[in-house]
């Protein structure tokens, strides 16, 4: 990611905010803009106590590591963070024998392999010596005391690697997590909203939504 779709939101400043190159954007840009969204959310009408943070593939990462920043500086955190085929390590973890094979199914100019994810990283932070930055890849850091999280990854996607070691390290730092892997999916296949595939992942985490806000209401959260 090195462009931003919309000006940045700077904490505490009132409209219309200052705008800015849009090129060359990198890290920490992206996460600093979700945090200052979300640090917004509670004081603008109309926003229920119920809210999530989200996205997919690199945006899947800003979006945890927004989170990561908002549990460690004491803000308000999402009811839920949901996760699309999320890339969020430095480095692509190793695939699984079953990932492997499959890799090979996959069109050639959709495959992620480890050097095409570093190139694209290493674009993300800038430099070298800022790929162990904390925050820039969450799946590296600390996953402890976040929100329930969905983690749906593309059955045909290297990208896969990632998203597997993630949902299996925010288990095992507590976390109440959800992992679906979806049959015959290529990576960014909600970018083709026609596709049936798309409809059933839209539907799965529409599902998982409609439960963390009964579970909300549940619990007298409020909505």
């Amino acid at each position: 990611m090195d462009y931003s779709l919309a000006e940045h939101i700077p904490a505490g400043d009132e409209w219309p905010w200052p705008p800015r190159e849009a090129a060359g954007i990198r890290f920490p840009v992206p996460i600093d803009e979700v945090v200052d969204v979300c640090a917004a959310l509670p004081s603008l009408a109309g926003v229920t106590s119920v809210w999530y943070l989200g996205g997919a593939s690199a945006g899947a990462s800003v979006a945890l590591s927004a989170a990561q920043r908002l549990r460690d500086e004491g803000g308000q955190l999402p009811a839920g963070i949901p996760l699309v085929y999320p890339t969020a390590h430095s480095v692509l973890p190793p695939m699984t024998p079953e990932l492997r094979n499959k890799y090979l199914r996959i069109p050639f100019e959709q495959r992620y392999s480890p050097l095409r994810v570093h190139l694209m990283n290493l674009n993300f932070v800038g430099t070298e010596d800022r790929m162990e930055e904390p925050y820039a890849f969450p799946g590296d850091g600390d996953l402890s005391g976040l929100p329930p999280v969905y983690v749906l990854n593309s059955e045909l996607d290297g990208l896969r690697a990632s998203g597997q070691t993630l949902a299996a390290s925010l288990a095992a730092a507590g976390n109440d997590v959800v992992q679906f892997c979806e049959p015959e999916a290529l990576h960014g296949h909600l970018n083709t909203p026609e596709l049936v595939v798309s409809d059933r992942s839209l539907a799965r985490i529409d599902a998982w939504m409609t439960l963390i806000e009964a579970n909300a209401r549940a619990s007298g959260l409020g909505m």
